[in-house]
């Protein structure tokens, strides 16, 4: 069993604003942190209240997505949110558990190592993209939260024992099965087909990205069987995609598989070109 606090901290600098996280170690440590001279705030946070909890990371991805339903998630890579203390202690309230006693020593966490690094993921969280039935979506390794990669806004968890999303409702689970339509109705003649001119429409849009910030997006034309980007046409995905890697990062061996990297757009949702 592992034993933590969910927190909510509030900071002068940022009225209306409430940060809520977890620890595996006392709220008290953790606002320390938080307030180090090296970090990037004006004026202290302060500790409003804290609840001892049984697996509080599982705790605090609950709590985050109510907080984003009910209310606003200011940026969903952080754990600010615009909420009253009240509403966060409704939620709290619901949790089983201790309220935070400033008394309370390391050892009371019940045999957790009070030496062991933070549980939690705080701003440091790692997005990784995922593909779920022909959809792609972000995920946060730490908490499973998923999100969409276009609005970032939280749509589930994913199970992985199943190996699939669990939808916050149903609105997102029905726009999941739009896309996946979407995509069926695309591809159910050319599953397997690596011939672009039996793949994608003419003027459909399809991008390259290296990073986060670097993408090329170019546009299928059917008369000339290519993708048309900045002028040129390329004859293949896999063309595009080395040509884009010459161009912007010749330090790297430009090779790929297209297919593999690029996206196209399907309806205003970018899809994969590998579920073709």
């Amino acid at each position: 069993m592992t034993f933590g606090y969910i927190y909510c901290f509030s900071n002068p600098a940022m009225p209306g604003l409430l940060k809520v996280g977890m620890t595996g170690r006392t709220p008290e440590i953790r606002l320390n942190e938080a307030n180090k001279p090296d970090t990037w705030i004006p004026l202290n946070f302060e500790l409003k209240f804290a609840k001892k909890v049984l697996n509080p990371k599982q705790k605090e991805t609950t709590l985050h997505i109510l907080l984003s339903k009910y209310t606003e998630r200011i940026n969903p890579k952080r754990e600010f949110f615009r909420v009253s203390e009240e509403e966060v202690k409704v939620f709290f309230d619901l949790m089983e558990g201790d309220l935070w006693n400033k008394d309370l020593k390391e050892e009371d966490l019940k045999g957790e190592d009070p030496e062991k690094e933070e549980l939690e993921d705080d701003d440091d969280d790692e997005l990784v993209g995922i593909i779920f039935e022909g959809i792609e979506y972000m995920m946060d390794k730490e908490d499973m939260t998923v999100l969409d990669p276009d609005s970032m806004e939280t749509v589930g968890i994913w199970d992985e024992d199943s190996e699939e999303i669990e939808f916050m409702n149903d609105e997102y689970a029905e726009k999941h099965e739009e896309y996946k339509n979407d995509v069926y109705l695309n591809n159910r003649k050319n599953r397997n087909n690596r011939d672009m001119s039996k793949c994608f429409k003419d003027g459909q849009r399809i991008r390259h990205s290296i990073g986060a910030d670097n993408t090329w997006t170019g546009t299928y034309d059917y008369s000339k069987k290519g993708i048309m980007y900045d002028k040129k046409l390329y004859t293949s995905l896999s063309g595009f995609a080395t040509m884009h890697y010459k161009i912007d990062r010749p330090d790297r061996n430009p090779s790929t598989n297209g297919w593999k990297e690029c996206k196209y757009e399907v309806n205003g949702k970018w899809i994969p070109t590998l579920t073709i």
